[in-house]
């Protein structure tokens, strides 16, 4: 019988990155793929440039995201100073982004989406592939002590529920979610 890790992400405010084009950034209503993987890599203490890690993560398990809450869609009007695009020329930091002169700044708007009190139950399942990932047992205990803060998709959007990781034996993901909410 198939094992899965089932746990819950909940938050106040959250927002799962959509195609952005412009200046409008939507907000996906459920977590994607990555925004799972990057939760789970922040907690087991992986970096995001660990491209390695990273990509062992990746091919290493299956998920499903059920909707218990999807929210509400909320607009926030944003304004960032930025230097001029120019040839030849990178910033390591944002400090470094502000330090140019003045006249080279330029405004650029922008408005971001975000769900209020979303509520999703995941369940992560081993793929087969990967033999050297991590198991649910290690997922489950780095959800449970994060070496990094989890977040709902961006640093800011701090989550208001324990994530309550579980391990559950069941045949199929939906009698997981039945034996996790039980």
């Amino acid at each position: 019988m198939p094992q899965f890790l089932v746990f819950t992400l909940a938050a106040p405010f959250a927002s799962f990155g959509s195609v952005a084009v412009g200046e409008r950034r939507p907000t996906w209503d459920r977590p994607s793929k990555s925004q799972i993987l990057g939760l789970i890599a922040g907690a087991l203490g992986i970096e995001r440039r660990d491209e390695a890690r990273q990509a062992e993560l990746a091919g290493s398990y299956h998920f499903a995201v059920r909707i218990d809450d999807a929210g509400q869609v909320q607009s926030d009007y944003h304004t960032t100073q930025v230097p001029q695009q120019r040839r030849n020329r990178r910033f390591a930091t944002r400090a470094d982004e502000l330090a140019v002169v003045e006249t080279d700044l330029k405004t650029i708007l922008s408005r971001r989406e975000y769900r209020l009190g979303s509520f999703y139950t995941i369940a992560v399942t081993k793929s087969g592939a990967g033999v050297a990932a991590p198991s649910l047992s290690d997922l489950q205990t780095a959800l449970r002590a994060p070496a990094f803060a989890p977040y709902a998709g961006r640093k800011a959007n701090a989550l208001m529920l324990p994530m309550t990781p579980e391990l559950v034996d069941a045949a199929d993901v939906e009698t997981a979610f039945k034996a996790f909410d039980a």
